[in-house]
């Protein structure tokens, strides 16, 4: 028996010692291996860490970059996007399952239609997303901050359309709203991170010990140095004369007239000849001879660089009267008498004009989500929501811009310029208010700016100015920014000059801005301003910042060096 026990006793200390050996030699093995992991993931969290530092959504940027498995800095930037292109896939999925389960359900069109709206908003994102994908793989890192300026108008436009999605749905509407309400979050913070990151490439690269590398003379200038520039560098060498020469110089590509007299009797119906084989930069010109229109105008996504102009814009006129919004079949949400999607679009010497009342809600004039999208010499009435900028680069100059409530408004980046604001005379409010900005996220760069406009009140609210009050703007984003550099303001503008949101949700918007810098007339008094921290004057060098030259044309010049045959100005003299 003590035999056995000892026996036993002695394979038990066999087993203990040869188990601590193998747990040693265990132990030793996985120190050795996390050493080495650490050593290869040591490049990799720098790099990470350093992407991820300045955004507002640090936990959810690093375990995205994470999982690229690279520390290669613009590889880690592309994941970035094509993680966010993900998640509004996943989004557009969903939008799609929903839409296809009440297809068979009766009274159900409301919410089919909502669906339709907001995938369509979220197709526009993937194919921004998908375009600055293309833009990272076309460059190396240390070219890629020159295309920054390329790269923000889409990273800004994919926020922009997702908060349009949700705001397009009604009240029948908000189960399906609500579905996508949650899923979008992570997708707009992707997008926050995206812009960050982009904004901040300058700081980036010095990190990583480089610097933005210095391009050869026409890397961003497609013509020869000294050579008079007469276009934007998207339109080609053959049509880049066109703005600067008197129209009876222009041989447009169609031609409408209603006394038949052109090609077409329609605006639309010289659209739906634009060629399928245009060759790249080159214009679509549309003459349109003097007239009233009464037709809905829609350039779409593919008609790039399309010129319309007209005989003045008291003479040529597209207008839209309710009766015929509602014979063709589209609601209010869509009510614009001309919708702009392409870019490169330009207008020049005509009316736009929306017919639908002081009452109407949403009854636009203009609408605009098109990139580098000028507007020179047109007239744009309406009365609430006139002009609707929604997303990308806009220029407005020596225009005529009229309404009562928040009839300017969107969230692009938009520089209106020499123009008159003219405030017309309301019908059940009592109030007036010129600008409606919309940005969402701090790490947007939208703003809306009105440099050396005329404020005033038309003819029909003249008598009754002080009647009304009229207001330079309310937030329409936690981040609206509107700045008003060198305008006239009228005697009949509030000297408070700004609004909250309704039910005083201001208090919840505490990064928006309302600037001024030099501004003259009657209002320009900013003593009786609010007092927000987010209002404030401003000196010269920070209005710089919102000049043509640095809030539209920083990098690309596709503004500075573009001769439209009327001044303008791209800095603040």
């Amino acid at each position: 028996m003590n035999i056995i026990k000892l026996i036993v006793s002695a394979f038990s200390a066999t087993l203990i010692v040869s188990s601590i050996i193998v747990v040693l030699v265990a132990v030793t093995t996985k120190h050795d291996d996390n050493v080495n992991w650490e050593a290869k993931k040591s490049p990799l969290r720098k790099a990470v860490n350093q992407l991820c530092a300045p955004t507002s959504f640090t936990d959810l940027c690093i375990e995205t970059l994470n999982r690229a498995n690279t520390s290669d800095p613009k590889e880690l930037i592309k994941a970035m996007i094509i993680r966010s292109h993900e998640a509004i896939a996943k989004l557009h999925e969903l939008a799609d399952s929903m839409a296809k389960e009440l297809a068979n359900v009766n009274d159900t069109y409301d919410q089919r239609n909502d669906l339709g709206d907001c995938m369509e908003m979220l197709q526009l994102c993937m194919v921004d997303l998908q375009k600055t994908v293309d833009i990272i793989e076309a460059n190396q890192l240390d070219t890629l901050s020159y295309q920054a300026d390329e790269i923000m108008p889409k990273l800004n436009a994919v926020i922009t359309f997702q908060k349009a999605c949700l705001a397009g749905f009604k009240r029948k509407s908000r189960p399906q709203k609500e579905n996508l309400t949650g899923p979008m979050q992570e997708s707009r913070q992707l997008g926050s991170i995206a812009l960050t990151t982009i904004y901040e490439l300058p700081r980036h690269l010095h990190y990583f010990n480089m610097e933005e590398r210095i391009l050869p003379p026409g890397f961003l200038k497609p013509f020869q140095t000294g050579e008079v520039y007469k276009f934007p560098p998207w339109f080609s060498t053959a049509n880049r004369e066109l703005l600067a020469i008197p129209k009876e110089m222009l041989t447009p590509s169609a031609v409408v007239a209603q006394d038949g007299t052109g090609q077409f009797y329609t605006i639309g119906s010289a659209l739906h000849s634009y060629p399928d084989d245009i060759k790249e930069g080159m214009i679509y010109a549309i003459y349109v001879k003097a007239g009233l229109y009464e037709e809905q105008v829609t350039i779409n996504y593919y008609h790039r660089n399309v010129f319309i102009y007209g005989d003045g814009n008291t003479k040529t006129f597209v207008v839209l009267h309710q009766p015929i919004l509602e014979r063709i079949g589209r609601s209010i949400e869509n009510s614009a008498t001309v919708s702009v999607m392409a870019e490169g679009f330009m207008a020049r010497e005509i009316g736009i004009i929306s017919n639908f009342g002081p009452d109407a809600r949403r009854a636009n004039a203009l609408y605009v989500r098109a990139d580098k999208a000028v507007f020179v010499d047109c007239r744009i009435d309406g009365y609430q929501r006139t002009l609707v900028a929604q997303a990308y680069r806009q220029f407005y100059l020596n225009c005529i811009i009229s309404g009562t409530r928040d009839f300017i408004t969107g969230d692009a980046t938009a520089i209106i310029q020499n123009s008159w604001i003219l405030v017309r005379r309301p019908n059940r409010t009592t109030r007036n208010i010129v600008t409606a900005h919309a940005r969402d996220l701090k790490s947007q760069t939208t703003a809306f700016v009105l440099q050396k406009c005329v404020l005033l009140a038309d003819k029909a609210l003249w008598e009754d100015r002080y009647k009304f009050r009229t207001y330079l703007g309310r937030p329409l984003g936690p981040y609206a920014t509107t700045v008003f550099i060198e305008n006239n303001l009228g005697d009949f503008i509030d000297p408070e000059g700004y609004l909250p949101w309704d039910n005083g949700t201001h208090m919840l918007f505490q990064g928006f801005r309302f600037l001024e810098y030099n501004n003259n007339g009657p209002s320009a008094n900013t003593t009786n301003r609010v007092k927000w921290s987010g209002v404030k004057e401003i000196d010269k060098n920070e209005a710089l910042a919102f000049t043509v030259s640095t809030l539209l044309d920083p990098r690309d010049q596709w503004m500075v060096h573009m001769d439209i045959g009327y001044p303008y100005n791209v800095t603040i003299p």
